[in-house]
């Protein structure tokens, strides 16, 4: 998540960052060009880390580089429990 966003801060020609600027994974198919907050992209990327781990949590959490109760706190936060 970091690199990603990162990534997009250095690409970015101004102060604002939106869908273009990431990878299309995260996007919403590139077809509308709305923004999205950085809650919104954490939120997206913790789905895709969750499906790629196949619902691990423990997992997950390692390969996105936070602890465990992290990650239980995001999934409430996010509604995603």
């Amino acid at each position: 998540m970091k690199n990603i966003i990162e990534r997009a801060i250095i690409l970015a020609p101004g102060n604002e960052l939106n869908e273009s600027l990431l990878p299309e994974e995260y996007t919403s198919g590139g077809s509308l060009n709305t923004e999205l907050s950085l809650d919104e992209i954490e939120k997206k990327h913790i789905i895709k880390v969750l499906n790629d781990f196949k619902g691990n949590k423990t997992k997950a959490s390692k390969a996105l580089g936070i602890g465990i109760v992290t990650l239980y706190r995001k999934l409430k936060e996010y509604g995603l429990e």
